[in-house]
């Protein structure tokens, strides 16, 4: 497993935009691996606090170009403007090498920032190197929102372990 950040070597992707997947037809091996990843990528996986996760809301998952995007948007609190503001969680799962390139790549992380708002990304690879994973956090939020800490690096590994620990159970 590599994750952007974590000392092992990986190059992120730039994230796509949220909502910028559109759904696509597949063929049966990959509808094998799509379901994989439905049973994977929960909001009891993404957010194992009872708290946090009701918090937020799962869109519903879209696949474009052999990726499988998961986006979990917070649900409108207090002195938000749904039209301006907003905190986005994204997991692509993806080919091997799409998110994560190969040892020796200069680290790149992906992260942005400004007054109440910004972007950040972690990447990991399955132990198989069969797939890699992104997990994005985006947000722009009033000050008055008041929100737990979302660590995307912890997050891309549970993912990892938990496809390695559905890999054992089969």
């Amino acid at each position: 497993m590599g994750l952007a950040g974590c000392g092992e070597q990986a190059v992120p992707e730039p994230s796509a935009k949220p909502g910028s997947l559109s759904p696509a037809v597949q063929s049966p091996s990959v509808e094998q691996d799509l379901a994989r990843f439905d049973r994977l990528v929960t909001l009891e996986s993404v957010f194992p606090d009872r708290l946090q996760r009701g918090l937020y809301r799962m869109l519903p998952p879209v696949t474009e170009n052999g990726r499988r995007a998961y986006t979990f948007q917070l649900v409108p609190q207090a002195g938000m403007n749904e039209a301006r503001h907003f905190n986005l969680v994204t997991i692509v799962w993806a080919r091997g090498g799409t998110f994560v390139k190969p040892q020796g790549s200069p680290v790149v992380p992906s992260s942005t920032g400004g007054p109440n708002g910004g972007f950040i990304d972690a990447v990991a690879q399955t132990d198989d190197h069969a797939y890699d994973v992104r997990v994005s956090l985006a947000m722009l939020l009033p000050d008055s929102v008041d929100l737990p800490a979302f660590d995307v690096e912890k997050v891309a590994a549970d993912m990892i372990r938990l496809y390695q620990a559905q890999g054992s159970d089969k």
